[in-house]
């Protein structure tokens, strides 16, 4: 599956101007920690929250192994935790929905078939743990 690119006038400060909505996600408390402290350490600060996960969205998508990722994060989906708000454009929105979509199709495709619901969660939480990751990763 080819990776999903944005229009060729899409940019850092349209991101901030375009319409968004907020996603609620629901993370483990340790993730969440170390999301606040990751945040801070990579100079996004304190409310940079929402615009460091964006970022690891668009790394995700260029990142040569993300059906699985997405698929792997998936463990999450029935863990305890925090709930948590972001933002996000409807450029970005769109990705988010087109990466879940190719990563339920590349999950059924699979010698074992692995069937899941499409939720933009799945990948807003597979970007996190991908940007949390202390493993270097190859983009």
């Amino acid at each position: 599956m080819k990776k999903i690119t944005l229009s060729s006038n899409f940019s850092k400060t349209a991101l901030e101007q375009a319409s968004t909505s907020r996603v609620t996600i629901k993370i483990p408390k340790e993730m969440h920690s170390q999301l606040s402290i990751k945040t801070v350490e990579s100079g996004y600060g304190l409310r940079g929250k929402s615009r460091w996960i964006r970022d690891q969205i668009e790394r995700l998508n260029n990142y040569e192994g993300r059906h699985q990722f997405i698929l792997d994060s998936m463990i999450m989906s029935n863990v305890e935790g925090v709930s948590d708000t972001i933002t996000l454009s409807e450029d970005l929105r769109i990705v988010c929905w087109q990466l879940a979509i190719d990563a339920a199709i590349y999950g059924s495709r699979k010698d074992e078939p692995l069937y899941l619901e499409v939720y933009i969660s799945h990948v807003i939480k597979a970007s996190i743990l991908l940007g949390l990751s202390l493993v270097k990763r190859k983009d």
